[in-house]
């Protein structure tokens, strides 16, 4: 059951726009300083082959980008970001088969809508709907290195909503402590909100970070609290880039039910072959003997409950501007066990995916 109803939640983005424009018109007769605005596009169309045919499902399993098979559009999204030397904040809607198979299904039109507040120098105050900040890949596909999500992305948390507080503590150093909906969506599916802390460490153009997730969840099983914990990092070489991310879950459920655990991530590598041409190797899995996500992320039923596999992509970019770029990827995902199945309309244990993607993003003239 929803405590906050979806019609609440777009009374929520309504009235965190409303507060966005009391708050620039604040800032400029404050400040003397205008608001920059930085509207933006962003596009990615798919072409996609599967070695199984998808069955009677809407979605491929395990897959949040081309996740129909054929040709489609992955995502279409629209946004605006503010700043100022008083506030800040950001608003965007979207469209297309990534957020339809993997976001908040009573909001996959809302990507992010928040307000924020410079309280001083050291401390950030902000409010609305978010892009979740665990994991390294993100809903917008443009700014993925590879065209084929990971099996990490298609379990970590897609948006959530509610308060951050973030306090920089030093240049490259910052710790965010917040109060926000359930596990993946913009509302509560148990009685009481989720607790998110974040730290994050930039040293350079290197990025580390560590979060984790305190929440009460639902499922056909009955409640349960979940403790989903991730760390990752971003760091770049002369001609090479270098990703990693290991998610940790614990469940303690509310009842007679045994506490569970599982692990997900990957590891990947992207090495600039020349000027504008990159090509990368990423190795990812599954680790969840009792099928902690087999409730919520899963589409058809699986018949045990279980879900461990391995996988790896290898991807080919080529990006002749800015603005746009190409890329073919190729993934093969096989079972660890004798119990899991990667799909189960038809069964099966294995399959190969080979994926070309067009991706734009088109950063519009910022105002003032």
């Amino acid at each position: 059951m929803h405590l906050i109803s979806p019609k609440m939640v777009k009374t929520l983005s309504a009235f965190v726009l409303m507060c966005c424009l009391i708050g620039f018109q604040s800032a400029t007769a404050s400040d003397t300083t205008s608001i920059q605005l930085s509207p933006w596009i962003m596009g990615g169309a798919y072409a996609s082959h599967y070695s199984l045919p998808r069955g009677e499902e809407e979605w491929y399993d395990l897959s949040n980008s081309a996740p129909r098979g054929g040709v489609g559009l992955n995502l279409l999204a629209i946004g605006m970001e503010a700043e100022s030397p008083t506030i800040f904040g950001s608003i965007a809607v979207q469209y297309g088969d990534v957020p339809n198979s993997g976001w908040d299904f009573d909001l996959p039109w809302l990507q992010e809508a928040w307000v924020g507040y410079h309280l001083n120098e050291r401390f950030d105050l902000s409010l609305g709907a978010f892009i979740s900040p665990i994991g390294i890949e993100t809903v917008n596909t443009f700014e993925n290195y590879s065209g084929i999500m990971s099996v990490a992305y298609f379990i970590d948390p897609a948006c959530q909503s509610g308060v951050q507080l973030a306090w920089n503590a030093a240049e490259d150093m910052k710790l965010t402590a917040g109060v926000v909906s359930s596990f993946s969506i913009y509302t509560l599916s148990a009685d009481v909100p989720s607790l998110l802390t974040m730290f994050t460490y930039t040293p350079e153009e290197d990025t580390y970070t560590a979060i984790a997730l305190l929440s009460k969840e639902e499922s056909d099983a009955g409640e349960y609290y979940q403790l989903f914990t991730s760390l990752s990092s971003v760091v770049e070489y002369e001609h090479t880039l270098v990703q990693g991310e290991v998610d940790v879950v614990y469940t303690m459920p509310v009842g007679a039910q045994e506490p569970a655990a599982m692990v997900t991530g990957f590891a990947a590598a992207y090495v600039d072959l020349m000027k504008d041409w990159q090509t990368g190797l990423r190795v990812e899995g599954i680790y969840d003997p009792t099928g902690i996500f087999t409730d919520s992320r899963i589409v058809g039923e699986l018949p045990y409950n279980t879900l461990s596999i391995a996988g790896v992509t290898a991807s080919l970019t080529y990006k002749p501007t800015d603005w746009g770029k190409l890329r073919l990827d190729a993934r093969y995902l096989h079972c660890l066990d004798d119990k899991s199945f990667i799909m189960v309309d038809p069964n099966a244990r294995d399959r190969t995916e080979i994926v070309f993607c067009a991706d734009v993003y088109l950063p519009l003239s910022g105002s003032e």
